[in-house]
Protein backbone atom coordinates (compact mmCIF):
# COMPACT_ATOMS: atom_id res chain seq x y z
CA UNK A 1 0.00 0.00 0.00
CA UNK A 2 2.70 2.40 0.68
CA UNK A 3 3.67 2.42 -3.47
CA UNK A 4 -0.15 3.32 -3.60
CA UNK A 5 -0.20 6.16 -1.28
CA UNK A 6 3.40 7.93 -2.87
CA UNK A 7 1.62 10.64 -4.04
CA UNK A 8 0.73 12.15 -0.43
CA UNK A 9 4.00 12.13 0.21
CA UNK A 10 5.25 13.99 -3.11
CA UNK A 11 4.66 14.24 -7.11
CA UNK A 12 2.56 10.79 -8.57
CA UNK A 13 5.34 9.01 -10.55
CA UNK A 14 5.65 6.14 -12.54
CA UNK A 15 8.12 3.60 -10.81
CA UNK A 16 9.14 1.82 -13.99
CA UNK A 17 10.26 5.27 -15.45
CA UNK A 18 10.16 7.46 -12.91
CA UNK A 19 8.31 10.19 -14.93
CA UNK A 20 5.74 13.36 -13.74
CA UNK A 21 2.47 12.24 -13.34
CA UNK A 22 0.56 13.78 -16.29
CA UNK A 23 3.32 12.28 -18.64
CA UNK A 24 2.11 8.82 -16.92
CA UNK A 25 -1.52 9.38 -17.67
CA UNK A 26 -0.86 10.57 -21.26
CA UNK A 27 0.75 7.32 -21.44
CA UNK A 28 -1.81 4.87 -19.86
CA UNK A 29 -4.56 6.73 -22.64
CA UNK A 30 -1.53 6.02 -25.25
CA UNK A 31 -1.35 2.24 -23.88
CA UNK A 32 -5.78 1.90 -23.91
CA UNK A 33 -5.40 3.13 -26.95
CA UNK A 34 -3.21 0.19 -28.63
CA UNK A 35 -5.28 -2.22 -26.68
CA UNK A 36 -8.78 -1.33 -28.83
CA UNK A 37 -10.85 -1.62 -25.74
CA UNK A 38 -14.95 -2.10 -26.46
CA UNK A 39 -14.96 0.21 -23.22
CA UNK A 40 -12.09 2.30 -21.72
CA UNK A 41 -13.10 2.55 -17.46
CA UNK A 42 -11.97 5.55 -15.47
CA UNK A 43 -13.00 4.95 -12.44
CA UNK A 44 -11.78 8.94 -10.97
CA UNK A 45 -9.23 10.84 -8.94
CA UNK A 46 -7.12 10.94 -12.16
CA UNK A 47 -6.93 14.76 -10.28
CA UNK A 48 -5.20 15.01 -7.20
CA UNK A 49 -5.23 18.74 -6.90
CA UNK A 50 -8.38 20.57 -8.54
CA UNK A 51 -7.36 23.46 -10.81
CA UNK A 52 -8.08 25.45 -13.88
CA UNK A 53 -4.94 23.70 -15.62
CA UNK A 54 -5.43 20.21 -13.63
CA UNK A 55 -9.10 20.02 -15.47
CA UNK A 56 -7.96 21.65 -18.69
CA UNK A 57 -5.69 18.89 -19.12
CA UNK A 58 -8.19 16.24 -18.03
CA UNK A 59 -10.80 17.82 -20.61
CA UNK A 60 -7.88 17.68 -23.81
CA UNK A 61 -7.00 14.48 -22.57
CA UNK A 62 -10.05 13.13 -22.64
CA UNK A 63 -11.02 14.60 -25.73
CA UNK A 64 -8.30 12.80 -27.47
CA UNK A 65 -8.90 9.45 -26.42
CA UNK A 66 -12.68 9.68 -28.33
CA UNK A 67 -16.10 8.41 -27.13
CA UNK A 68 -14.86 4.82 -26.12
CA UNK A 69 -14.92 5.48 -22.46
CA UNK A 70 -16.67 5.77 -19.47
CA UNK A 71 -15.05 8.53 -16.76
CA UNK A 72 -16.97 8.70 -13.50
CA UNK A 73 -15.15 11.37 -11.16
CA UNK A 74 -13.41 10.50 -7.45
CA UNK A 75 -13.50 12.49 -4.86
CA UNK A 76 -10.38 14.53 -5.85
CA UNK A 77 -12.39 15.58 -9.00
CA UNK A 78 -15.32 15.99 -6.97
CA UNK A 79 -18.89 16.30 -8.55
CA UNK A 80 -18.39 17.19 -11.98
CA UNK A 81 -21.61 19.89 -12.12
CA UNK A 82 -19.30 22.26 -10.20
CA UNK A 83 -16.71 22.11 -13.25
CA UNK A 84 -18.71 22.60 -16.28
CA UNK A 85 -15.81 22.60 -18.34
CA UNK A 86 -15.66 18.48 -17.33
CA UNK A 87 -19.14 18.09 -17.66
CA UNK A 88 -19.66 17.06 -22.12
CA UNK A 89 -17.18 14.37 -20.33
CA UNK A 90 -19.59 12.99 -17.98
CA UNK A 91 -23.14 13.90 -19.19
CA UNK A 92 -23.48 16.21 -16.09
CA UNK A 93 -25.99 14.60 -13.51
CA UNK A 94 -27.30 11.75 -15.39
CA UNK A 95 -26.01 7.80 -14.47
CA UNK A 96 -23.97 7.29 -17.76
CA UNK A 97 -25.44 4.26 -19.78
CA UNK A 98 -23.29 1.72 -21.65
CA UNK A 99 -25.07 -0.84 -23.85
CA UNK A 100 -22.94 -3.86 -24.19
CA UNK A 101 -24.37 -7.43 -25.69
CA UNK A 102 -26.34 -8.74 -23.11
CA UNK A 103 -25.32 -6.24 -20.39
CA UNK A 104 -25.17 -2.79 -19.28
CA UNK A 105 -22.19 -0.32 -17.66
CA UNK A 106 -23.80 1.98 -15.38
CA UNK A 107 -21.59 5.16 -14.64
CA UNK A 108 -22.52 6.31 -10.89
CA UNK A 109 -20.62 9.89 -9.59
CA UNK A 110 -20.52 8.84 -6.03
CA UNK A 111 -17.49 11.27 -5.20
CA UNK A 112 -19.12 12.55 -2.66
CA UNK A 113 -20.18 9.45 -0.36
CA UNK A 114 -23.70 9.46 -2.08
CA UNK A 115 -25.74 9.72 -4.95
CA UNK A 116 -28.00 12.93 -6.56
CA UNK A 117 -31.65 12.58 -6.37
CA UNK A 118 -31.58 12.24 -10.48
CA UNK A 119 -29.52 9.25 -9.81
CA UNK A 120 -31.29 7.73 -7.30
CA UNK A 121 -34.16 7.50 -9.75
CA UNK A 122 -32.57 6.66 -12.49
CA UNK A 123 -30.89 3.78 -10.83
CA UNK A 124 -34.04 2.34 -9.08
CA UNK A 125 -35.66 1.83 -12.70
CA UNK A 126 -32.12 0.25 -13.86
CA UNK A 127 -31.41 -2.31 -11.14
CA UNK A 128 -35.03 -3.43 -10.92
CA UNK A 129 -34.56 -4.50 -14.90
CA UNK A 130 -34.05 -7.56 -16.04
CA UNK A 131 -30.68 -6.58 -18.24
CA UNK A 132 -27.66 -7.73 -15.98
CA UNK A 133 -25.88 -4.14 -15.07
CA UNK A 134 -21.78 -3.20 -13.94
CA UNK A 135 -22.00 -0.41 -11.67
CA UNK A 136 -18.51 1.95 -12.48
CA UNK A 137 -18.25 4.06 -9.72
CA UNK A 138 -15.17 5.71 -7.52
CA UNK A 139 -16.10 4.98 -3.75
CA UNK A 140 -16.48 1.00 -3.04
CA UNK A 141 -19.31 0.36 -0.77
CA UNK A 142 -18.45 -1.66 2.67
CA UNK A 143 -18.96 -5.27 2.27
CA UNK A 144 -17.93 -8.16 5.48
CA UNK A 145 -15.08 -8.99 3.55
CA UNK A 146 -13.42 -5.49 3.21
CA UNK A 147 -15.12 -4.45 7.19
CA UNK A 148 -11.89 -5.40 9.03
CA UNK A 149 -9.17 -3.67 6.76
CA UNK A 150 -11.41 -0.48 5.38
CA UNK A 151 -11.61 -0.29 9.84
CA UNK A 152 -8.19 1.44 9.89
CA UNK A 153 -9.35 4.35 7.95
CA UNK A 154 -12.52 4.96 10.01
CA UNK A 155 -14.94 4.26 7.20
CA UNK A 156 -13.33 7.61 4.81
CA UNK A 157 -12.48 4.54 1.67
CA UNK A 158 -16.72 3.19 1.98
CA UNK A 159 -19.81 3.54 1.64
CA UNK A 160 -21.42 1.92 4.43
CA UNK A 161 -24.24 2.04 6.79
CA UNK A 162 -23.07 3.77 9.38
CA UNK A 163 -23.71 6.94 6.95
CA UNK A 164 -26.82 9.06 7.44
CA UNK A 165 -26.87 10.16 4.32
CA UNK A 166 -30.56 9.34 3.05
CA UNK A 167 -29.59 9.04 -0.37
CA UNK A 168 -26.60 7.20 0.54
CA UNK A 169 -28.42 4.93 2.02
CA UNK A 170 -31.22 4.03 -0.55
CA UNK A 171 -28.03 3.25 -2.59
CA UNK A 172 -26.70 0.45 -0.71
CA UNK A 173 -30.13 -0.95 -0.18
CA UNK A 174 -31.15 -0.83 -3.85
CA UNK A 175 -27.71 -2.62 -4.75
CA UNK A 176 -27.71 -5.28 -1.94
CA UNK A 177 -31.16 -6.00 -2.72
CA UNK A 178 -31.77 -9.86 -3.73
CA UNK A 179 -33.41 -9.14 -7.07
CA UNK A 180 -31.02 -6.26 -7.96
CA UNK A 181 -29.58 -6.21 -11.22
CA UNK A 182 -26.43 -5.13 -10.55
CA UNK A 183 -23.85 -8.27 -11.06
CA UNK A 184 -20.35 -6.16 -10.30
CA UNK A 185 -19.03 -2.99 -8.99
CA UNK A 186 -15.74 -1.77 -10.34
CA UNK A 187 -14.13 1.08 -8.79
CA UNK A 188 -11.31 2.89 -6.99
CA UNK A 189 -10.45 5.24 -4.40
CA UNK A 190 -8.60 2.44 -1.88
CA UNK A 191 -4.99 3.28 -3.79
CA UNK A 192 -4.79 -0.32 -4.43
CA UNK A 193 -6.28 -3.84 -5.88
CA UNK A 194 -8.99 -4.91 -3.68
CA UNK A 195 -11.61 -7.73 -3.86
CA UNK A 196 -14.03 -8.47 -2.13
CA UNK A 197 -18.13 -9.61 -2.50
CA UNK A 198 -21.10 -6.88 -2.05
CA UNK A 199 -23.60 -10.22 -2.31
CA UNK A 200 -23.22 -13.58 -2.88
CA UNK A 201 -21.47 -14.64 -5.80
CA UNK A 202 -21.62 -10.94 -7.09
CA UNK A 203 -17.84 -9.39 -6.78
CA UNK A 204 -16.68 -5.54 -6.14
CA UNK A 205 -13.37 -4.81 -7.21
CA UNK A 206 -11.01 -2.09 -6.39
CA UNK A 207 -8.51 -1.38 -9.20
CA UNK A 208 -4.99 -0.76 -8.57
CA UNK A 209 -3.41 2.50 -9.37
CA UNK A 210 -2.57 3.20 -13.06
CA UNK A 211 -0.36 5.91 -12.11
CA UNK A 212 1.92 3.36 -10.98
CA UNK A 213 1.74 1.12 -14.00
CA UNK A 214 -1.39 -0.89 -13.15
CA UNK A 215 -4.15 -1.90 -15.28
CA UNK A 216 -7.10 -4.27 -15.26
CA UNK A 217 -8.25 -5.88 -18.60
CA UNK A 218 -11.91 -7.21 -18.40
CA UNK A 219 -14.37 -9.61 -20.59
CA UNK A 220 -17.60 -8.92 -19.67
CA UNK A 221 -20.66 -11.11 -20.89
CA UNK A 222 -23.80 -11.07 -20.42
CA UNK A 223 -24.67 -14.48 -20.61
Amino acid sequence: MKRGFAHHFGEPFNPEHDIPSTEAFCKLMEYAKTQKPEKLLLSGDVIDYISPAAIRFLAKKLNEYGSEYIFVPGNHEGRLDKHPELIPFSHGDSVQIYNGDGFIIAGVDNSEKTVSDKQLGELEKLLMGKTPVVLLMHIPIATEMNSSEMKKFDDYYVISDKLTDKNALKFLSLVRRPDSAVKAILCGHVHGYHFSYFAEGKPQICASSGMVGFVHKFTISGT
